[in-house]
């Protein structure tokens, strides 16, 4: 199953870097360090971008940064503030970091190095979350305050607000997790203090060919600075996928063997049941049936059973089914083609099972099975 991730992973080199803080205490000089990185690091040959963010997607799985989003509009009182905010996560990044890590930009633009500490507050957000504060227009322009925006509060009521415009809205992406995209708020990276701990390196072919050029430019520029997991988003990806694909490996041995017990028991019944009605067969046979009629009969009793299995077995698993729905992804519990197509397995399998006790009933001679009885 293909899942729009938000960003691209193939072609694109990732690692944590670890800033020494008494190197660059202020966060001008950290800020400068990180931009003349990556500047370096966008000039390597088979570089397209290279960009940094707070926290690369699904790094911590469901952990993360939240802040509160209130929008301009909105009644400016503590208990209004609670009712109508919305938790987001939030990401610093560069001006590049949505080229590196493939995250198309839907509207608007991404930021620049003008959007500095000084600059005005701007913001880029989710596509889900403009449509969440602006279901009828464009989310270009309008205004939202939320971390690190100040807010001065007075007797209870908020009495001045720090506003950030939108100037972007980018695809939804999957940074807390898989399974649903939460929203998120991008903040320029220098308007915020927090430490960008991860750097995207988007390339032009295989990314791990660069890894070692990528470490030479982290040590040019400071041999105290550390560079940890250096590898490919792709890797982070089939990484966050384990869990569900370690599920359903154990769902599918399951299922298979549950598919051989099927089998078994039906042709152990069928078995059984030939053998005790031997003497009726060859009564049958003996009027006048012939064996196709006779393996007509043995295998009516196999449907008949299986029949029975299935429609008790889907009963079952819809009331089940939402107990096993943590371990699915990308499919409903109650999805229609997944009970047909297992029912119509079990019923071949079952169809299967039934033809050889089909067939030993229809070899049965008559004279020699009735002297016997």
């Amino acid at each position: 199953m293909r899942i729009n991730l938000g960003f691209v992973p193939d072609r694109a080199l990732t690692f944590s870097l670890a800033v020494p803080d008494d190197r660059y205490p202020t966060t001008a000089e950290n800020r400068a360090f990180h931009r003349a990185l990556l500047e370096r690091l966008a000039a390597l040959p088979g570089v397209e971008a290279a960009g940094a963010v707070h926290n690369r997607p699904l790094e911590y799985g469901p952990i993360g940064s939240d802040t509160w989003a209130i929008v301009e509009g909105q009644p400016l009182d503590l208990t209004s503030m609670s009712r109508n905010s919305i938790s987001v996560n939030w990401e610093a990044v560069t001006p590049d970091y949505f080229r590196a890590v493939g995250t198309p930009l839907v509207e608007g633009r991404a930021f620049t190095e003008q959007d500095a500490a000084a600059a005005p507050k701007v913001v880029v957000v989710s596509r889900s979350l403009a449509r969440r504060c602006w279901p009828a227009e464009s989310a270009l322009g309008k205004r939202l305050t939320a971390y690190p925006a100040k807010l001065d509060v007075k007797d209870g009521r908020i009495v001045s607000v720090e506003w950030q415009t939108v100037v972007g809205v980018v695809e939804d992406a999957r940074y807390r997790g898989i399974q649903n995209p939460r929203f998120d708020l991008y903040l320029p990276y220098r308007q915020v203090s927090d430490p960008l701990h991860h750097v995207v390196v988007r390339t032009r072919g295989d990314p791990l060919a660069l890894a070692g050029a990528v470490r030479a430019e982290v040590r040019a520029m400071d041999g105290e600075a550390g560079v940890g997991e250096l590898t490919t988003m792709r890797r982070i990806v089939d990484r966050a996928f384990t869990p569900w694909r370690l599920a359903s490996a154990l769902l599918g041995a399951f299922a298979l063997a549950a598919l051989l017990l099927t089998a078994a028991g039906l042709f152990a019944v069928l078995q059984h049941f030939v053998s005790g009605r031997m003497r009726e067969i060859a009564i049958r046979m003996a009027l006048g049936a012939d064996p196709p009629r006779v393996r007509r009969f043995v295998l009516a009793q196999g449907v008949g059973v299986t029949a029975l299995g299935v429609a008790l077995g889907s009963a079952l698993s819809l009331v089940l089914a939402r107990s096993l729905s943590a371990l699915l992804y990308g499919l409903s519990e109650r999805d229609p083609w997944s009970h047909l197509v297992g029912a119509t397995l079990i019923g071949l399998v079952a169809a299967a099972a039934s033809l050889l006790p089909a067939r030993r009933a229809a070899r049965v001679d008559a004279t020699v099975a009735l002297r016997s009885e």
